[in-house]
């Protein structure tokens, strides 16, 4: 009997964190774009690497 209660209470919990969990994102989760979509293109800039003198005078 009392691992039953523990396996009920177990799901509950279960069933309470998914529940919180949903409401929290809300509905607009479903609308989102996939993980890993590119929607436009990344574009990385980098700069050039500092001189010894800028360096040397930080």
């Amino acid at each position: 009997m009392r691992s039953i209660a523990i396996a009920l209470a177990l799901v509950a919990l279960v069933v309470l964190f998914y529940v919180a969990t949903i409401v929290r994102l809300g509905g607009n989760v479903a609308r989102r774009p996939a993980v890993g979509a590119v929607s436009q293109p990344t574009v990385v800039v980098s700069s050039p690497a500092p001189s010894e003198k800028e360096v040397q005078q930080c």
